[in-house]
């Protein structure tokens, strides 16, 4: 990715794209120009925000050499933000949330797993149909239809098993709570980061808690979804956190009734 034209606007864009990264130095930088190259020519502005949540400083200088910051079209490429012990997903896109303003917070997994058309497509239909900023949206992947969704059947069956799980925990339909692309309205992060700080892993559910919580609406988008390779998250190794956090979400959602 060559380096972009700066940028000498200071508008609040209407969107604040967080790619959350731990040792992506290799994939994220093909995945930031194709969202570069899908985001330029959209009818909205888009700042994208790498937050690099505590790699080794070899990765992170790779992915500084790598990622370009400067503005092509209506998408803006910030500098990215090392942060610099790692704190799990959760807080790096935290981090992100709050470090630039914008009418909209999203973040998608820097794997590319949804692709920069489906993050273009998705970004636009919430843009039109939601101008107010009332409501939150959580992308699924399609079971059915004609969108795609490619993901070995093992990776299904935990998926399945965790929405369930949370489903419970949360006293809320089993949605796929951990396809990682998500969009929250920006003036609701105030009210929202004490509740899903230090979440870890459990920082999908733990958010949608919290916007119900606030009374912000969460609706749910199909997106076309493709597994990469290289995934660090493990059943096993981090299989007991998530049903520890889980526990704590069902203990703090029951916690005002006693």
């Amino acid at each position: 990715m060559s380096p972009p034209s700066p940028n000498s606007t200071q508008e609040i864009p209407e969107f604040l794209l967080v790619l959350p990264s731990y040792r992506d130095a290799d994939r994220l930088p093909p995945y930031l120009a194709s969202l570069v190259q899908a985001l330029e020519s959209a009818p909205f502005r888009t700042d994208i925000l790498v937050v690099d949540d505590g790699s080794p400083a070899g990765d992170q200088s790779e992915l500084c050499a790598a990622c370009f910051p400067g503005q092509r079209g209506n998408c803006r490429v910030l500098a990215p933000l090392l942060l610099p012990k790692n704190g799990k997903k959760g807080d790096a896109i935290l981090e992100g949330w709050r470090s630039t303003p914008a009418l909209w917070k999203a973040f998608a997994d820097a794997d590319g797993s949804t692709n920069a058309s489906e993050v273009r497509r998705v970004l636009g239909e919430i843009r039109d149909r939601d101008p107010a900023q009332a409501a939150s949206y959580f992308a699924v992947r399609a079971r059915s239809g004609p969108l795609r969704v490619r993901r070995t059947w093992s990776k299904l069956a935990l998926s399945r098993m965790f929405s369930t799980l949370a489903g419970l925990a949360l006293h809320a339909p089993a949605i796929d709570f951990q396809c990682g692309f998500k969009v929250i309205p920006g003036r609701a992060l105030p009210e929202l980061e004490r509740q899903v700080g230090g979440c870890g892993f459990c920082f999908d559910p733990a958010l949608y808690l919290a916007l119900r919580s606030a009374g912000i609406a969460v609706n749910t988008l199909p997106i076309a979804w493709s597994d990469q390779p290289g995934g660090k998250v493990s059943a096993w190794r981090n299989g007991p956190g998530m049903l520890a956090g889980l526990a704590k979400l069902a203990a703090r959602r029951l916690g005002p009734q006693r």
